[in-house]
């Protein structure tokens, strides 16, 4: 049974609704808004991707907010193969190439590589902060990179104290019975209390799977991630991360892939990609509600090539209103990029209805709070209001759709009343039903306070 607490509820899946009238579920996608840095540094070339955003807070000694790791793959012969560059913003808006001068690039160091070398881990190398209570203070940032290649199988644990200085955390690789061969990902779980990792595997199709950790070195078998759908499809990178507002919610935002489609064929290479969006409460159970396009290569022909708008792990809040994601444009065709796009707080999927209005009922809920909060957005003759009912469907006294405040505007958080009152600290730990009519509005989320 979902129990409502001060973590909003989002709009993601059917769990909460248990019967639509009117109204649906709707997708909402990012609003692009700048290109947040352009790899055009000889060193980066246009293969450049699999960006890592990682907030420092908290981290003692930073200067800098927010840090961004990405892969470089040059066609000169100066560096080892593929290396991993940073990048740095004090606000995750403007963004600029850290100099670290630790490698040595066409006579000069003066440049922004942290790795470059061994066992391919720059490929794919991943970078999170590690918010484990026992983690050390000089592998508080934490990695995993590597493909299966030759001797050697999978990815290798690394660590660092600033994001700059990095040193292997194991002498063979953590992980071996995947694929690899693509942007997997890792994070300390504070609602699970270990690490998770999720990776790219292969099985008739590009898909995902996950395993977790209590030390980051020792790793369980890997699952595949159940996606509950008729029609798989090709799922490239993940960018799966717990949702930041409610730490029990697993947003991703895999890579689509379509790889016998081919629009341009002066590209060289078949298929396409979108984004779409997954989500889930377990962190294994995806249930795929929207099959639309998050995000879609739009008019750009150069985003109609094969493994653009891969998403980057890590969301940044940069304003009270919304999250900023990340996205790469442009692979393959010179220059790759990293594009920044907003969404509302909370604003990834809707309860919906237009006019002239409808009403969703919910399955049975607990309520732990004193007050109902809503994140919504109505037209100016839209509305939504709230009726709670007991556990078998019959109105509580006092809190009727009749007694109900009409709600209306563009809120991220509003507080729902009955006449005049928002108190519901009598139905404390009750377990009821809601009924919710809306017109010409969208309900992102809902929370108990």
């Amino acid at each position: 049974m979902i129990r409502l607490t001060e973590r909003p509820y989002l709009f993601v899946d059917e769990t909460l609704v248990e019967r639509h009238n009117g109204t649906s579920l709707r997708l909402h996608s990012p609003e692009r808004k700048v290109i947040a840095l352009v790899h055009d540094a000889p060193w980066e070339g246009p293969s450049s991707g699999y960006h890592s955003v990682v907030d420092t807070q908290c981290v003692p000694g930073r200067t800098e907010r927010y840090l961004l790791f990405y892969r470089g793959m040059s066609a000169q012969k100066d560096l080892e193969g593929e290396c991993t560059c940073v990048a740095e913003s004090p606000d995750g808006i403007e963004w600029q190439r850290r100099l670290v001068w630790k490698y040595e690039f066409a006579g000069s160091r003066a440049n922004n590589i942290v790795w470059n070398g061994e066992y391919d881990i720059s490929h794919n190398m991943s970078v999170f902060r590690d918010d484990n209570p026992a983690a050390s203070p000089d592998a508080r940032f934490k990695a995993i990179g590597g493909v299966r290649h030759g001797s050697y199988a999978g990815p290798f644990a690394l660590g660092s104290p600033d994001g700059i200085v990095w040193r292997f955390l194991s002498d063979s690789p953590v992980m071996t019975k995947s694929d690899f061969d693509s942007q997997n990902l890792a994070f300390w779980d504070t609602e699970k209390g270990c690490y998770v990792a999720y990776l790219r595997k292969f099985i008739k199709k590009r898909s995902i799977e996950r395993c977790l950790s209590d030390d980051f070195i020792h790793w369980s078998e890997p699952e595949r991630l159940r996606f509950h759908e008729r029609i798989p499809e090709h799922l490239y990178t993940n960018a799966i991360n717990p949702y930041d507002r409610d730490p029990g919610l697993y947003l991703g935002f895999p890579s689509r892939f379509i790889p016998k489609r081919w629009r341009h064929r002066e590209h060289g290479h078949g298929g396409i990609n979108d984004c779409v969006l997954i989500a889930s409460r377990d962190g294994l159970h995806f249930p795929r509600r929207f099959r639309e396009a998050f995000i879609r290569p739009g008019l750009d022909q150069r985003n109609w090539t094969d493994r653009s708008l891969g998403v980057a792990p890590g969301m940044i809040r940069t304003s009270p209103t919304e999250y900023s994601l990340y996205w790469s444009e442009h692979c393959d065709p010179q220059p790759a990029r990293l594009v920044r796009g907003t969404i509302r707080v909370d604003g990834f999927a809707s309860l919906h209805a237009d006019m002239p209005g409808g009403e969703a009922h919910t399955a049975p809920v607990r309520l732990d709070g004193d007050r109902l909060v809503v994140n919504l957005s109505t037209s100016a003759v839209g509305g939504l209001r709230v009726e709670i009912q007991d556990a078998h469907g019959r109105v509580i006294p006092g809190y009727s759709l009749d007694d109900a405040d009409e709600l209306f505007g563009d809120d991220i958080e509003r507080t729902v009343t009955w006449k005049g009152s928002p108190d519901i600290s009598r139905l404390h730990d009750a377990v009821v039903r809601m009924r919710i009519a809306l017109a010409d509005a969208d309900l992102y989320s809902l929370a108990c306070q």
